[in-house]
């Protein structure tokens, strides 16, 4: 009986190890393959850090300057206005050129509004309930025009809805509930707000052709 307990035992431990061995040869990648993850992950290097506006929120990229790399523009919710840093190309970026825009400004986006050619910058105002665009030009953003907008705009989000070749907008209204349709007129004004009712504290929205038709909607996330 004692050597039969003392079998058991190791016999069962025994089995348990090898198991565990044969489960890490068979999931055990061959050829390095499973360590191209973390060497993506090891590529990933500070390219450089830049000082901005107070409490930046949203960032995107746009060839601003048009000369083929890609820059910055972040919305300074703190700052109220936004600051574009040009890209020299090479992951770096010249320091920021700050321009004011209104009271909590929030979301941005970028468009031909005004039909010459360059990208334009539509800002949204939380604070005043406003929209501001930097119209673009070949010696920098030299005008800009504020538009009224709902209360408390958030991320805005641009479409041609009237499928008339120029560049719309569509803004969450965080404190009104709405969501506010711009109709560009093709020169960078626009028609007055056309506003719809969404679900409480409408964040973000974004637009694409949902429904198939071939006409832009528009989804909103509501906080």
């Amino acid at each position: 009986m004692n050597g039969t307990n003392d079998t058991t035992k190791w016999l069962f431990p025994a089995v348990l190890v090898l198991i565990v061995m044969m489960l890490a040869a068979l999931t055990t990648p061959s050829s390095g393959k499973g360590l191209s993850y973390s060497q993506g992950l090891e590529m990933l290097t500070e390219a450089g850090t830049y000082d901005v506006g107070a409490n930046p929120f949203v960032v995107i990229s746009d060839d601003i300057d048009g000369n083929g790399t890609a820059d910055l523009v972040v919305a300074n919710h703190g700052a109220g206005g936004i600051s574009v840093l040009m890209g020299r190309g090479d992951g770096r970026f010249d320091g920021p050129a700050d321009f004011p825009t209104g009271a909590g400004t929030f979301g941005v986006a970028t468009a031909d509004f005004d039909g010459d050619g360059t990208p334009d910058i539509a800002i949204s105002n939380e604070l005043n309930n406003t929209l501001s665009i930097l119209f673009n030009s070949s010696s920098g953003f030299a005008s800009k025009a504020d538009i009224p907008a709902g209360g408390g705009p958030h991320v805005v989000a641009v479409a041609d809805f009237d499928a008339d070749g120029a560049a719309d907008i569509a803004v969450p209204n965080y404190h009104s509930n709405s969501v506010s349709v711009l109709l560009n007129q093709g020169d960078g004004t626009f028609h007055e707000k056309v506003d719809s009712s969404v679900h409480r504290r409408p964040f973000s929205a974004v637009a694409a052709d949902l429904s198939g038709d071939g006409a832009p909607d528009i989804a909103v996330t509501s906080y």
